[in-house]
């Protein structure tokens, strides 16, 4: 029973002793000495009374308190929004927080208060529920994050203390946050990220020396029921559920010794006791779930593949590195000669190429500018924010801003293909949310129900722009083994056609999570449609099968030199030794003429 509601129980009790005690007992007014017993128990309401309202002044200044905190994050996050919400963290805790954080304040203050709070804030929130988070949002968010601390295996201590990927990237979290990130994790039942939040949790509240102990204990006490002892029970359940028997049983033993308040923890340890009995016995370990975030695969592999290209450059063939170059090219176009394309080839087969400085910063900005009104009014809005895409976009034709004709151009000088409506896709412009994940997946249509509904064509190139400056958000692909870093105003060009009638399975992308930022993008698509003469007929070979005949065709003329030398060798030496055999004869034929 918290102490707000002992003290109204109090001042109920006495109130009814008091009535009861008028109502049964002898009557006080005939008697001046029973009027004289009355005034102690004036004073026993007077004295109540002033406990609950020195109890009730703390609580409203805990209020306050954590009010007046709350509104100077929000003025640092108004100042600029963006930057605010560029952390992870920071975006996270803001759906946290409209979700289900300020009803816990709510539910918390509507004790003993004459004032309504949580009918108020649920009334507020019925107003305004097309802003308000909903469970999507929450479940995104968690989702998010898992794959931003899984992806680069970010520390738990490291992002507690603000900072994500050796940025400083959010303020110091509060125990409440970081216990609002640790079961937000269980919840998802990543176990193992779980785990490493509540440990950090647990020694910081263990920790006699942090400074801020009066504000955490007010932190504690009114916005959420956590105690060492709660995260320890907590992260204790985690660890069985790992499958990590004996040390679930260690932690549940040390809190049934410091307290008996958790009940349910006595039992567990029988539990867990009688698993490892049996474990021991089947020499097999224990696990209540068969997943994990270790054992976590995607549809197209293992994630530990994905993650491993995601944090950084993989090893290249040295073979295959050899023919790799940069170079600059004006393609024989006159308002390209001052301003070549900068190139640097990545990959053959597939082919996959790096154009710097296709915009300028001026340009991507315009790009962002135009595309930003139409994302806030869903106007012209594709929204993709599936576990595996977090992304809004729109399609901008070149009349709809001038811009978008100025890039459409230049990636029709880059490619040599047409990107009129008629032979491209319009423009897709990308604003990507928390951490800004787009798992494996290809541009074509690969499937016959897909290309049936590709009435305007089949994706033969794709040409990606970068139009900002991120942390991660790099774009990877998986079969080729290619890592391209969020290069701000550069364009990757790749195919996804061998030629025109070959599809290229090699060519999947992804694009790993954003740590910090806010990532812009700009994707066009070039089809079929109208883009045949630029491409192979199909009649030919394609350039890897040419490639690979004109490498078996040199191998197979050096061994067949070689076999023709190793054959002329062989007569050679086969007619020297005929020539030496042959002489003693023909020396004795020689001396029996001259004797003759």
């Amino acid at each position: 029973m918290s102490s707000l509601k002992f003290v109204s129980v109090v001042l109920f009790a006495v109130l009814f002793v008091c009535l009861c005690h008028g109502e049964t007992g002898q009557r006080n007014y005939d008697s001046v000495e029973r009027m004289v017993k009355l005034l102690d128990v004036e004073e026993d309401f007077i004295e109540s009374a002033n406990e609950y309202l020195a109890r009730e002044k703390i609580r409203l200044g805990d209020l306050e308190k954590y009010l007046t905190e709350e509104t100077r994050k929000l003025k640092v996050a108004k100042k600029d929004p963006v930057k605010y919400l560029s952390s992870p963290i920071n975006a996270f805790l803001l759906i946290k927080k409209l979700y289900d954080g300020w009803t816990a304040v709510g539910q918390t203050n509507a004790h003993n208060s004459k004032v309504n709070y949580e009918e108020y804030f649920r009334e507020f929130s019925l107003q305004n529920a097309e802003n308000r988070t909903n469970m999507d949002d929450m479940i995104g968010s968690t989702t998010a994050l898992d794959y931003i601390v899984g992806t680069y295996n970010l520390s738990a201590d490291d992002i507690a203390a603000g900072y994500m990927n050796n940025r400083k990237a959010h303020e110091r979290l509060t125990d409440r946050e970081l216990y609002w990130v640790a079961a937000s994790f269980y919840e998802r039942r990543d176990l193992y990220n779980a785990n490493k939040f509540l440990e950090t949790l647990y020694n910081r509240l263990n920790d006699s020396d942090i400074s801020d102990m009066e504000e955490r204990d007010i932190d504690l006490r009114y916005m959420e029921l956590v105690s060492p002892l709660h995260v320890m029970d907590l992260h204790a359940w985690t660890h069985y559920m790992r499958g990590n028997l004996m040390e679930a049983k260690k932690l549940s033993q040390y809190i049934l010794d410091k307290s008996d308040e958790f009940w349910h923890v006595e039992k567990n340890i029988d539990h867990y006791t009688e698993l490892i009995m049996v474990q021991a016995g089947k020499k097999q370990p224990y696990s209540h779930l068969p997943f994990y975030r270790q054992n976590y695969t995607t549809t197209v592999g293992d994630r530990e593949v994905l993650d491993g290209l995601c944090n950084g450059a993989p090893e290249v063939d040295p073979e295959h590195e050899r023919r790799l170059r940069c170079f600059v090219k004006d393609f024989n176009i006159p308002r390209m000669i001052l301003k070549p394309a900068k190139i640097e080839v990545l990959h053959y087969a597939p082919t996959i190429v790096m154009f710097y400085n296709v915009t300028s910063s001026t340009e991507a900005e315009q790009l962002t500018k135009a595309a930003e009104e139409p994302l806030i009014n869903s106007y012209k809005l594709l929204r993709e924010q599936w576990v595996d895409r977090v992304w809004s976009g729109g399609w901008y034709y070149a009349d709809d801003d001038p811009i978008v004709e100025v890039v459409n151009d230049r990636i029709a000088d880059y490619t040599g293909f047409n990107t009129d409506a008629k032979s491209a896709e319009p423009l897709l412009v990308k604003n990507y949310g928390l951490s800004g994940v787009n798992e494996p997946q290809y541009d074509h249509a690969n499937t016959l129900r897909q290309q049936y509904l590709a009435s305007e064509g089949q994706r033969m190139a794709t040409f990606h722009l970068f139009l900002s400056d991120v942390d991660g958000g790099a774009m990877i692909f998986p079969e080729a083994n290619v890592y391209i870093p969020n290069t701000k105003n550069a364009g990757v060009y790749y195919r996804n056609y061998v030629n025109e009638t070959i599809i290229d399975f090699r060519v999947m992308r992804a694009e790993c999570p954003v740590t910090y930022g806010n990532k812009w993008t700009a994707t066009k698509y070039l089809m079929l449609t109208n883009n045949q003469l630029p491409m192979k007929c199909g009649l030919k070979p394609p350039r890897a099968t040419l490639r690979e005949i004109q490498k078996k065709a040199k191998k197979d003329a050096a061994s067949k030199k070689k076999a023709d030398k190793l054959k002329n060798d062989m007569a050679t030496k086969n007619e020297k030794e005929s020539e030496t055999s042959d002489e003693p004869v023909k020396r004795k034929t020689a001396t029996k003429s001259k004797s003759q």
